[in-house]
């Protein structure tokens, strides 16, 4: 598997990077465009398991993993500009870039990239989306969940915002392995604050919830999340399930939200083979 880096869009003045997962050694069937979790807070384009990126490169998948503003520095407006301009330039001349002969590609986001990616299906031109992959991911922002203390964030030590107020720059911030940024995550969802981390309106978050009509419209979706996930709630993606016209949604009989980072063997490496099988088909 070889790991490429490549340049993509200036973007409020940051030269934004990708990287570009692939095996020579095999015919490429198709491309996925990968958008980060992280609560929009912290998180970096480089945090998939190897293990992944080899069975999916294996298997002919190639992936174009993305930076993209984080928060708070940068609100949730224009984190999605940036995120449609950025998947425009893929559609436009990027596929270009890393050899492929046509556009098209797949959208796959775990967490806050899965709702990135359900919200951008919805709301931008994606004429080449061929379907979404969405893992541990939620298409309402407006969940009494995220609103209040968030009891699984309050087993953690109290994080002060004393302590994590000097993380935040003056400038963008695009890529970032500071945990520290984890921490004022941590901090929102312990004081029911993280919206407030991700816009300046609280009243923005029901704009950026979708709709019931909204989930119909998506493309094909294969999706999976933890029943008992403590930080995104399990009816979320299920409802999605229920709603958008064509998924294939596998429920994870686990306590984690990340699940595929902690249980790789037992529960990961399943989930991605049935998700290359999914992927063999779509």
């Amino acid at each position: 598997m070889q790991a490429v880096p490549i340049s993509t869009i200036c973007f409020q003045d940051v030269e934004l990077s990708a990287t570009h997962f692939y095996n020579p050694s095999v015919k490429p069937k198709g491309t996925l465009l990968y958008i980060h979790g992280g609560g929009f807070i912290f998180g970096h384009r480089d945090d998939l398991p190897k293990i992944y990126l080899e069975m999916l490169t294996q298997a002919g998948y190639q992936i174009l993993t993305f930076d993209y503003p984080l928060a708070p520095e940068s609100k949730l407006d224009h984190i999605f500009n940036c995120l449609n301009q950025l998947i425009q330039w893929y559609q436009n001349q990027g596929y270009q870039k890393i050899g492929q002969p046509h556009p098209y590609f797949y959208l796959f986001g775990r967490s806050a990239g899965a709702f990135a990616s359900y919200y951008l299906a919805s709301h931008s031109n994606l004429e080449y989306c061929k379907g979404i992959i969405g893992f541990y991911g939620y298409y309402q922002l407006n969940d009494a969940l995220f609103l209040f203390p968030n009891r699984e964030a309050l087993l953690h030590p109290v994080v002060e915002w004393e302590k994590v107020r000097h993380v935040i720059n003056d400038t963008t911030v695009a890529y970032s392995t500071n945990s520290n940024r984890y921490l004022l995550y941590l901090y929102g969802r312990q004081t029911g604050k993280w919206m407030q981390l991700l816009t300046d309106q609280p009243e923005e978050i029901t704009k950026y919830s979708l709709s019931f009509e909204q989930l119909r419209g998506l493309p094909s979706i294969f999706l999976t999340h933890s029943r008992r996930d403590p930080d995104v709630p399990f009816r979320q993606s299920s409802q999605i399930a229920k709603q958008a016209p064509n998924t294939h949604f596998i429920p994870v009989d686990s306590t984690d939200h990340d699940f595929d980072r902690t249980h790789i063997n037992t529960l990961g490496i399943p989930i991605y083979q049935q998700l290359i099988e999914w992927l063999n088909e779509h």
